[in-house]
């Protein structure tokens, strides 16, 4: 049990003694939805905070409360606390001053007017500059197939880019699209399976489409 003690101990230590490089890394986790993308940062949420014992802050757009008003969650249920904003204010100084390691931001497509005031590009920049890391997490495009700009901006730039796949709810296949159900109604239509799928390219464009043994040669 004192080995235990002791290497807990040299992490913060490791902690205090570890300097900030002069630049952030900024890495990117995308793909449809179901894909995993939150059960993706909430693993490296973990890891920064409990496993290199660093400083981080975790943000959500506030207008986003399908499963919890001040958490980002899992279709699962995982969860880590998240703070829900509308407006940024001073939060980039804030977090440059107290020497934050890691700043996290689930759903970074929605970080933007009417729900977001500010210019999180901007933001994330300011942030990069100032020896600070970011992870943005959200989906590459929208259920019409239309890539969400920020995230497409953010991929453009990232150090890395983890683009997940989920499974097609027809056919089993490797899904890369999200399909809305109703077909119908605006980019942005807040909702969970009830209102999405994750799907195939061939199942999102053609859905009743049945499978023959040549439909998926050579791809």
């Amino acid at each position: 049990m004192a080995e235990v003690r002791e290497t807990v101990s040299g992490v913060d230590q490791g902690k205090q003694q570890q300097p900030k490089p002069p630049y952030g890394h900024l890495s990117v986790v995308c793909g449809p939805m179901f894909a995993g993308k939150t059960t993706e940062t909430l693993k490296r949420i973990l890891w920064a905070k409990n496993g290199r014992g660093q400083d981080i802050r975790v943000y959500k757009p506030a207008f986003d409360q399908r499963y919890a008003r001040l958490q980002i969650v899992s279709h699962e249920g995982l969860a880590a606390d998240a703070e829900a904003v509308h407006d940024w204010d001073a939060r980039t100084a804030e977090i440059i001053d107290a020497g934050v390691a890691v700043v996290f931001f689930d759903e970074v497509q929605f970080f933007e007017a009417p729900n977001f005031t500010s210019d999180i590009l901007q933001i994330i920049e300011e942030l990069l500059a100032a020896g600070v890391d970011v992870v943005c997490s959200g989906l590459d495009m929208d259920w019409q197939g239309k890539p969400f700009p920020i995230i497409a901006h953010m991929a453009a730039k990232a150090d890395e880019v983890h683009k997940l796949r989920g499974v097609c709810t027809v056919c089993g296949r490797p899904s890369t699209k999200t399909y809305k159900k109703t077909g119908s109604g605006g980019q942005i239509e807040i909702g969970g399976s009830e209102l999405y799928e994750s799907r195939c390219t061939i199942h999102w464009a053609v859905p009743d489409l049945e499978l023959t043994p040549d439909l998926f040669h050579g791809r």
